[in-house]
């Protein structure tokens, strides 16, 4: 063999060697940063956690790049872009928001395309709805979750948007596993992501309010009043649209006076729900215009 042959052989060894090190490496990791992910959520200072967590998420975006089918790992992305988002951007730069839960979104579905079943229907053309039916195993009730979070709220910043409406039927396939598999996930989250599903749609197209009060008053009882970013969305989605603004001032005014610690695992969630119950509080006049 040439030396110049030789050489080259040796440089994609050793390219190859570090590439499958490196991904041992990060796979290793993976526990330790879903371990951070709790420690953050248990986090009771919020602007710590803002300024920390983009260039957490700038990690876990180089992570993927060398194991870009770490399931465990898109799914703490999908989660951390949702955060995010909805906590420091959503509220003062939507644009900005819909591009992170779009990312959020993708890692999501990049986690749930590790279903085999799900894939493969896909690669055959097969309508995402019923691949989705597909996804059968616990396993991916989390990436379920965390996808359909991020789909739902870029749909709700895009509402006037017809993509925006498109994009509505693969939402609800996701809702519809979600619920199947562990309805109670994620304290009442199919319950939650169903009850903004309902009262964004007319009866006439299978919404309607009495519908999504029904799954707030589910996701309630299932969190037993903990969970406050419920009571966020049930003014935010349910109370604008009945009309009722004793209703909306009450729910987020029982966020805002909620101790922090009521949910210890969750301290940042219910931190982020206050911040968004001050903000619409704010602009009730402006919800209440329309």
């Amino acid at each position: 063999m040439k030396i110049k042959n030789f050489v080259t052989l040796l440089v994609i060894v050793l390219v190859a060697g570090c590439s499958y090190m490196m991904k041992v490496g990060v796979n290793a990791m993976t526990p330790t940063l879903q371990k951070v992910n709790d420690t953050v959520l248990r986090e009771n200072d919020y602007e710590l956690v803002g300024q920390g967590l983009p260039g957490q998420l700038l990690l876990i975006d180089g992570f993927l790049s060398i194991t870009p089918d770490n399931r465990d790992l898109l799914v703490i992305a999908a989660s951390g872009y949702c955060g995010y988002s909805l906590g420091y951007v959503e509220d003062t730069d939507p644009k900005r928001a819909s591009a992170l839960y779009i990312k959020g979104k993708n890692y999501g579905l990049q986690a749930l395309k590790q279903d085999s079943a799900f894939r493969k229907a896909l690669e055959k053309g097969k309508s995402f709805e019923d691949a989705a039916k597909l996804i059968d195993s616990d396993t991916y009730v989390p990436a379920l979750y965390w996808t359909a979070m991020c789909w739902g709220s870029w749909i709700n910043l895009n509402m006037s948007d017809p993509m925006g409406m498109i994009e509505v039927p693969k939402f609800k396939a996701l809702i519809d596993q979600l619920y199947k598999l562990n309805d109670k996930y994620a304290y009442g989250g199919a319950h939650l992501l169903l009850a903004t599903y309902y009262a964004q749609l007319p009866a006439l197209f299978g919404g309607g309010l009495d519908k999504s009060d029904k799954e707030f008053k589910k996701a309630f009882e299932i969190s037993q009043g903990k969970f406050l970013i419920q009571y966020v969305y049930y003014a935010e989605f349910y109370a604008t649209l009945v009309k009722n603004k004793a209703l909306f001032e009450s729910e987020l005014k029982k966020v805002i006076d909620a101790p922090t610690d009521i949910l210890p695992d969750q301290t940042f969630t219910n931190l982020i729900a206050k911040h968004k119950a001050e903000y619409l509080l704010k602009n009730e006049e402006k919800l209440f215009s329309y």
